[in-house]
């Protein structure tokens, strides 16, 4: 099972219902996209916790505007089974599409915007806002 989608997934659904809190997998990479989406202001913070569901959980406080999720739409791009890596020339082209993406490559999980600074491309986790 992907974590990563799990995690983004439950996310978006507890942001769909209004609640103010959901629980993750508070895995690595879950940890790293959840510092990214702080950063970027979409979810408020995250700690880990203990659970009886979850052996690593993670407890991520969710951010509304104006009464409106901020994590509404997402398209998962790569999976364990196909993983999609792009040049950064590449992020350029779809970048306009979208309102905000997470790249993950040898820097580090880092916002799109952040790796076409940088001159970098990288396997292309999911898009927000599509």
């Amino acid at each position: 099972m992907n974590w990563l989608t799990d995690g983004l997934t439950r996310i978006k659904n507890a942001s769909a219902s209004r609640k103010d809190f959901v629980d993750v997998r508070g895995t690595k990479l879950c940890l790293k996209v959840l510092e990214v989406l702080k950063e970027e202001g979409f979810i408020l913070d995250f700690s880990m916790t203990e659970s009886k569901k979850l052996k690593q959980c993670c407890s991520v406080s969710l951010k509304y505007f104006d009464g409106a999720a901020l994590v509404d739409k997402m398209k998962f791009v790569s999976t364990p089974k196909n993983r999609i890596y792009k040049k950064c020339d590449d992020l350029k082209k779809y970048m306009h599409d979208f309102k905000f993406a997470v790249v993950s490559n040898d820097q580090g999980v880092m916002p799109v915007k952040k790796a076409i600074e940088s001159n970098l491309g990288g396997e292309v986790l999911f898009w927000m806002g599509c």
